[in-house]
């Protein structure tokens, strides 16, 4: 039997357009003496690590657990061999059942461990001399560990800036990517991108970004011409930030690329973006503040920006834990006290701005699957149209009076709807299908 959901519309006051807002909400629990540069889950808990050496009164180095109440070492966390320095750690990777960190120390728990070492839940282990320069980023790809950044050699094998660990040594990836440095790895659409200072990757010439199959090097797209994050979002990657100036005003800009062809996203005024995160089905961005992008308007809507009474440094990372979104970097400060470089969005269930007209929309109930049927109760709408999250168009539905729309070849997901009549948009709203 297919299921009917009744869409009405009618006359209605409008009101708030946001039911909730999102705040930001410091840990009560002792607080790192330093930056946090990363987080992560891992095994039920969250993994932060950084450049702090103590939480509290408990020296950590570097790296700890939270399990949802307390924060638990990592036997003795991570060391460079001049201790008056702390360990830095910029990158963190859960592979299989297995945790992964790169940085900038010499050992991992009480073996020898140089820039990269990993955690099995239990104890620590190495990956032999590290390289003679600086491990940026990791990622995964085909079973492999994959590491970037800006060096030549690695483990004592000749690399150009990239490499992979095959399990029992590293190997270089062809000629490598030339230029100063990889920022960051991502796998999209079984393929290995490469986000960075690059020149050339395998011997020809790219700009910023290069993409690996296993075999061979093959660049991107010209349009992208820097960054330093990426994340898949609506099976589009996104690559972020590169600048443009105009007026002297820096604009920042997310592209986006599906496997094809490029084009940009949005741009705006405004931080560096040094972290994408997808939260809920929306995209978050951090840099100087924590930016939640709204696919409608084409626009990033700043969430909590100020921390209350005051975000004084930049958010570096956005990670998940326990179906909450937690940011990390150098602030220090929120709610007027002391939030040192944590802190957890709360108050989040309705983050995307519903547009509410004297002619509202309702879904009953939502989500909806297969139809709706559309009861016309103010004379001069005329089209249903249905947007996915990139603006990219679904559905458009002429209608007079009662109509019936079969939405049964709509995939699983969150869309977005506009009724318009012969004067132009007159409703906006949120549709969800499961």
């Amino acid at each position: 039997m297919i299921k009917k959901y009744i869409f009405i519309l009618f006359s209605l006051l409008s009101y708030d357009t946001r039911s909730q807002t999102a705040e930001w909400e410091c840990l009560s629990l002792p607080r790192p003496n330093d930056f946090i540069y990363d987080l992560i889950e891992y095994k039920g808990n969250l993994i932060i690590a950084g450049g702090f050496y103590k939480i509290g009164t408990e020296r950590v180095n570097a790296i700890v657990s939270f399990d949802g109440n307390k924060w638990l070492p990592l036997q003795n966390g991570l060391r460079r061999k001049n201790d008056n320095y702390s360990a830095q750690v910029g990158q963190t990777l859960v592979y299989h059942d297995d945790l992964y960190i790169i940085g900038d120390f010499d050992s991992a728990g009480n073996i020898s461990a140089k820039d990269i070492a990993k955690w099995n839940g239990n104890q620590w282990s190495g990956f032999g001399v590290g390289t003679n320069g600086n491990i940026q980023c990791i990622s995964s790809y085909k079973n492999e560990i994959y590491v970037g950044g800006s060096f030549d050699s690695i483990g004592g094998i000749a690399a150009n800036n990239i490499a992979k660990w095959n399990g029992s040594q590293w190997q270089p990836l062809s000629k490598g990517l030339v230029g100063f440095g990889v920022n960051c790895l991502y796998e999209y659409k079984s393929e290995l991108y490469a986000l960075g200072a690059i020149d050339s990757a395998g011997g020809i010439a790219c700009n910023a970004i290069a993409r690996w199959n296993g075999i061979k090097w093959d660049k991107v797209s010209d349009k992208i011409k820097g960054g330093s994050c990426m994340i898949e979002w609506n099976n589009i990657l996104l690559i972020g930030s590169q600048k443009r100036l105009e007026n002297n005003i820096v604009y920042k800009q997310v592209m986006q690329w599906d496997g094809n062809s490029c084009a940009l996203l949005c741009e705006r005024a405004m931080f560096d973006i040094t972290d994408l995160e997808v939260y809920n089905g929306n995209l978050y961005c951090a840099g100087g503040h924590v930016g939640l992008f709204n696919s409608i308007t084409k626009q990033w809507d700043f969430v909590s920006q100020e921390l209350s009474s005051g975000m004084d440094n930049d958010v570096i990372s956005l990670g998940i834990y326990n179906n909450h979104l937690y940011s990390s970097g150098t602030f220090n400060k929120g709610n007027g006290s002391k939030c040192d470089f944590i802190a957890q969005l709360t108050n989040n269930t309705s983050l995307v701005p519903e547009v509410k007209f004297y002619n509202k929309i309702i879904f009953y109930p939502n989500p909806f699957i297969n139809d709706i049927t559309i009861y016309e109760c103010n004379k001069g709408v005329e089209e249903l149209v249905i947007f996915d999250l990139l603006s990219n168009e679904m559905i458009r539905q002429k209608f007079s009076g009662n109509t019936t729309l079969d939405l049964r070849n709509l995939s699983k997901g969150i869309y977005y709807y506009e009724i318009n009549n012969e004067s132009g948009l007159i409703e906006r709203g949120k549709i969800i299908k499961e």
